[in-house]
């Protein structure tokens, strides 16, 4: 898809969920920009099949309850920082990269009951 970053900085920062799914035969590997950071309101985000990275801007959403980045096995290491997301309930990562889950989130999710792993 041309113009990603775009589509992200052409978006309003009150937007309370993000998502996109690859549907095409097409394999995806993206670089999420910075620019996510700024969307503090969001609480959910489903990228399906098109993620390579995860910029460490994603820790500035602390209403995050969602992660879902299932089928990229492209994604590279999630960012430590998500283990400090307060209100972070569920990561996805079915399909994907096992080993971009950073020890720090591991380790939170086996001492915190509400935050739950999907491999």
């Amino acid at each position: 898809l041309y113009g990603f970053e775009e589509l992200i900085e052409g978006l309003p920062d009150n937007i309370t969920e993000f998502g996109f799914v690859n549907k095409s035969s097409q394999k995806l590997a993206w670089d999420i920009p910075a620019s996510i950071g700024r969307f503090k309101q969001l609480n959910a985000i489903n990228f399906v099949g098109c993620v390579a990275s995860i910029p460490d801007s994603v820790c500035n959403l602390q209403k995050l309850q969602f992660l879902s980045l299932p089928d990229n096995p492209n994604i590279q290491m999630l960012p430590s920082c998500i283990a400090e997301m307060p209100k972070l309930s569920v990561i996805n990562m079915k399909g994907s990269n096992k080993n971009s889950i950073p020890d720090s989130v591991k380790q939170r999710i086996q001492e915190d009951d509400n935050l739950h792993l999907f491999e």
